[in-house]
């Protein structure tokens, strides 16, 4: 879903699949991350950048052990 000009807050359907890359970069997303990031558990990629998002990073999602945070 990279690079698509999307905009509005994090996809909610991601959070109903059990990925294993995430890439949402290059988008206008804005808002928060979600607090709970335990349906990603299986995420070994995954790719925020250059999008809008604001707050903090939710502490469950350095749980994942993913090794780049983009």
């Amino acid at each position: 879903m990279s690079s698509n000009r999307l905009t509005g807050s994090f996809p909610e359907f991601i959070s109903q699949t059990t990925l294993t890359t995430l890439r949402i970069s290059n988008n206008s997303f804005e808002g928060g991350l979600p607090s709970e990031w335990t349906p990603f558990s299986k995420l070994s990629k995954m790719d925020l950048s250059i999008n809008n998002f604001s707050g903090l990073i939710p502490p469950t999602l350095f749980n994942l052990g993913l090794m780049d945070l983009n």
